[in-house]
C-alpha cells in the first residue's frame, strides 16, 4: 500500500472524528497527501485541536498564579519594616537599635524598666515586659510593698509570704537590705506567732507581717517606733 495511504489510513482510525475513510476525508479537504511525497497532515481541524490545547485555559495557566506573588512583593525582608516576611515591622515603641538579619529582630536597648523576654523570631514585639527583667520567656511578676508606687519584681507567684519575699518588700523600701532585720519585735503575743521583717533604722519604721494571722499585711510607722502589722491594715504583695 502507499506509505501516504497507510498513514492516513492509521489516522482515521485514530482519529474518527476525521472521517470513516481516507477519500471522505480527501472529499472534505480534512486530509491531504503531499504531491512531493511528505508527510501527510491534517488540516484545520487537528489545527484547531492544537490551538485549542494552548488557548486561553493555558494561558490562565501560565499567568494566574505570578500576580498574586508579585502584588505581595514588598521588596527585601531583611529591613526594620519587613523583618522575615512582609509586614513583619520590628519594634520602634520600646525598644531602640532595631535591625533584622533576615530571619529576626535584634535590638540594643529597651526603654527603662522594661525587657524583651520573648525573642522568638522574628521578635517584632520587641521590649514588649514592663518589668526589669524576665523569666524566661516571659516577664518578671509585679509585687506591691503595701508603700504606695513602690514595687518589686521576681518570678515567685502573688500571694507568697516568706521571709524572702518580706526582705524583697523591704529592700525595695530602703534600698539598703542591712537594714532589714527578722523579728525585731514580738507580733502574735508572748509565743511570737507572727513573724517580720521591719526596718528599725530606717527613721520611719515599717514591718512586713510574713508568717501567722497577720500574713500579708504590713504596718508603717510615723517614726522610728516599730508596730506589729495587724488584719485590717495595708496588704502587701
Amino acid at each position: 500500500m502507499d506509505p501516504r495511504r497507510l498513514l492516513c489510513t492509521v489516522l482515521v482510525a485514530l482519529l474518527p472524528a476525521v472521517g470513516t475513510s481516507c477519500a471522505e476525508a480527501e472529499d472534505l479537504g480534512r486530509f491531504s497527501v503531499a504531491d512531493d511525497g511528505g508527510d501527510a497532515t491534517l488540516g484545520d481541524e487537528v489545527a484547531s485541536d492544537a490551538e485549542g490545547d494552548g488557548g486561553p485555559d493555558a494561558a490562565a495557566d501560565s499567568g494566574g498564579d505570578a500576580a498574586p506573588e508579585a502584588a505581595a512583593d514588598c521588596g527585601p525582608t531583611d529591613t526594620t519594616t519587613n523583618c522575615a516576611g512582609c509586614g513583619n515591622a520590628c519594634d520602634t515603641t520600646n525598644s531602640s537599635g532595631a535591625t533584622c538579619d533576615g530571619t529576626t529582630c535584634h535590638y540594643t536597648g529597651c526603654d527603662a524598666g522594661r525587657a524583651d523576654c520573648d525573642m522568638s523570631a522574628p521578635d517584632t514585639n520587641g521590649c514588649e515586659c514592663p518589668t526589669p527583667g524576665c523569666c524566661g520567656s516571659g516577664c518578671q511578676v509585679r509585687h506591691d510593698t503595701g508603700v504606695k508606687l513602690l514595687s518589686y519584681y521576681d518570678c515567685t507567684p502573688i500571694g507568697t509570704y516568706d521571709m524572702t519575699q518580706a526582705s524583697e518588700a523591704c529592700l525595695a523600701f530602703t534600698g539598703n537590705v542591712a537594714m532589714c532585720q527578722n523579728d525585731v519585735i514580738v507580733c502574735g503575743g508572748d509565743g511570737g506567732s507572727e513573724d517580720t521583717i521591719c526596718t528599725p533604722t530606717a527613721g520611719k519604721c515599717a514591718c512586713w507581717d510574713y508568717s501567722g494571722a497577720a500574713a500579708g499585711y504590713m504596718h508603717k510607722s510615723a517614726n522610728a517606733t516599730c508596730k506589729c502589722p495587724t488584719t485590717g491594715e495595708t496588704m502587701w504583695n
